[in-house]
């Protein structure tokens, strides 16, 4: 595994590099990486917060797809980037992830010529290490708050999730670029 702080640029150079040379070519990008915060705007730390989601969501983006779109030109290769369902609380990550959404229609129209895709899958409540450090911090209330609102009345699993992004990379998704997929188990209905 190669480890890559995507706000650096030197270490996104290492990981194409890593990528290219351990497998020759490209075919499918998922940039998961994502920076979350939890300040309020009025808090003093609000602009570092800002730069830190800023860096990590859009930029190291920007920077990957940079790095890895003349590899993914050679191979007609999909791009899936993970954004976020909105959650106005995370004052500083929802700004930089609707960017994510709007850099995936810009790319998406950009590059379909070259026949490349480019999707973004929106995420709600997913029982990971991250939703369950989130619990133990505010409480069980919080789980209770979210399968409320889910129409689903349940958190989703990491394999629902991973599942989309597998139809997204697949010959089975060969007409879809520049869409959203939101999987929240209806909780933005």
């Amino acid at each position: 595994p190669v480890v890559c702080d995507i706000s650096k640029e030197d270490d996104v150079k290492r990981l194409v590099n890593s990528t290219i040379n351990k497998f020759g070519k490209c075919d499918v990008i998922v940039n998961n990486a994502a920076s979350f915060d939890d300040v309020n705007i009025l808090d003093d730390t609000i602009l570092d917060v800002y730069d830190q989601s800023s860096n990590v969501n859009v930029r190291g983006l920007i920077h990957i797809c940079h790095e890895f779109l003349p590899h993914l030109i050679t191979t007609k290769g999909t791009i899936i980037n993970i954004s976020v369902f909105p959650v106005p609380s995370f004052v500083c990550t929802l700004p930089t992830k609707i960017a994510v959404d709007a850099l995936t229609q810009h790319v998406a129209r950009e590059f379909a010529s070259h026949g490349i895709r480019v999707n973004s899958v929106g995420p709600g409540a997913i029982r990971t290490p991250s939703y369950n450090k989130g619990i133990q911090e505010y409480g069980n209330e919080m789980h209770e708050w979210l399968v409320s609102k889910s129409a689903l009345k349940r958190i989703g699993e990491p394999e629902e999730v991973a599942n989309v992004i597998l139809f997204l990379a697949s010959d089975a998704a060969s007409f879809i670029t520049g869409a959203k997929i939101i999987v929240d188990g209806g909780f933005t209905l």
